[in-house]
């Protein structure tokens, strides 16, 4: 239900989405007043920023939503894009908020002992902050991308939907996470026309390790564990369509499907696209960084004494040798008909509207046990990373938003 402002709130949380949502939950679970204030209309992500084809990177037993989790399917399948906000909806109106959409906060500042926020719609004040807008909320695209020819249509992928919206000729998507894979093997697919995957850098995760899906592993490693019990991947799970489909969208099969990979997108300079000569290099250190997470997870499963039946179901995943490869260090616009640069390059936060003295030297939230801060402010949402070493692109996602929010929620009723 949407609200307006009032005098002071105990606590106000910042972001509409999964995330605030949990947080809400777990506040009124406690008998906690609050208001969830979200820039853009609730849900916004899941509802308006992926493309129409998406498949949630988790099988539906990882999916967490306190309340209504006893409806979640418990298998290894896959969700599409409109059945994720089918049940992400579903979750937001069993909690039923209290929030202010269409809120842009301009400054979030402190005086007198409460929290203020200046916004589009008035001031809010409250006792105590829970900012749930996550690690990841401002699209990210390398300055190079501002030389390049305006006969080149570009755009980030929050804003790509489906290979309808490209002009006809070559596509090239930078950035090979899991966005930029399945995006490439889309396009190469649905359109047959010359497509090329710039590859930066690799932390790759075990599509399936131990028959269990490798987000699930790393959300262990990063510390969140309180979901349903494992479930491993089953023979049956072989001939099932939905999971064969999603676990095949790799780099191999890009390769397989005729994508033509590339190294770091180094320089665009009018017609010409410039990218680096170390991709046999790039992808040796994530074959070697795979096996550092192996290692991680093999330690924690004997450390936590987890007993996997050893099924080894075999879903045949081929891995690529770059020595098999002809890399492209260059590409002229005019000659090789590119037409489209879709950026897969992710997000990088922006706390520019918070003025309080809670980050470090790098501009990251201060966090004390992974939520607290030195003032009454908090974070849920942030990303997953088992330690400082091991790096993660991946935010906490359907699986542990729950029990992020609550560790915040907790943090909050201590200070």
């Amino acid at each position: 239900m949407s609200t307006h402002n009032k005098e002071i709130y105990p606590v106000i949380v910042i972001g509409g989405g999964p995330s605030g949502i949990a947080a809400s939950y777990h506040l009124k679970n406690k008998g906690i007043e609050h208001i969830v204030i979200e820039k853009k209309e609730m849900l916004q992500t899941w509802k308006n920023e992926r493309w129409d084809s998406f498949f949630l990177v988790t099988p539906n037993w990882m999916t967490n939503l306190p309340g209504i989790d006893q409806d979640l399917p418990y298998n290894n399948e896959y969700m599409t894009k409109d059945e994720i906000y089918s049940w992400l909806k579903r979750f937001m109106d069993y909690v039923n908020p209290k929030y202010s959409e269409h809120t842009d906060i301009e400054r979030l500042y402190k005086e007198d002992g409460l929290y203020e926020l200046k916004t589009n719609k008035g001031l809010f004040k409250a006792e105590k902050i829970i900012i749930a807008t996550g690690m990841f909320n401002q699209p990210f695209i390398p300055p190079v991308a501002e030389a390049l020819s305006r006969s080149v249509n570009q755009f980030h992928s929050i804003d790509y939907f489906n290979s309808g919206q490209l002009a006809q000729g070559g596509t090239v998507v930078v950035g090979s996470g899991r966005s930029g894979v399945q995006i490439a093997l889309e396009i190469k697919t649905e359109t047959n026309n010359n497509v090329y995957l710039s590859v930066g850098s690799m932390t790759p995760l075990p599509t399936i390790y131990r028959d269990v899906n490798g987000v699930y592993w790393l959300n262990r490693l990063s510390g969140y564990k309180a979901g349903k019990s494992i479930l491993q991947y089953k023979y049956d799970d072989l001939e099932n369509e939905n999971i064969k489909h999603k676990i095949s969208q790799n780099m191999f099969s890009c390769v397989a499907s005729g994508v033509k990979l590339t190294g770091r997108f180094m320089l665009g300079r009018d017609n010409l696209i410039e990218f680096s000569d170390n991709l046999c290099e790039v992808l040796d250190h994530g074959a070697e960084y795979l096996k550092k997470v192996e290692a991680q997870i093999d330690n924690e499963i004997e450390k936590s004494e987890l007993e996997l039946p050893d099924l080894q179901v075999d879903f045949d995943l081929k891995t690529i040798d770059c020595h098999e490869l002809d890399p492209i260090m260059f590409l002229d616009v005019e000659k090789d008909n590119i037409k489209n640069i879709i950026w897969c390059t992710g997000f990088k936060p922006d706390y520019s509207w918070i003025d309080l003295d809670i980050f470090d030297t790098f501009g990251s939230p201060s966090l004390i046990n992974g939520c607290s801060t030195k003032e009454k402010v908090y974070f849920c949402g942030m990303g997953l990373q088992p330690d400082k070493e091991t790096k993660s692109s991946f935010g906490v996602g359907l699986y542990a938003f729950s029990e992020s929010a609550q560790r915040a929620v907790e943090a909050l009723m201590r200070g």
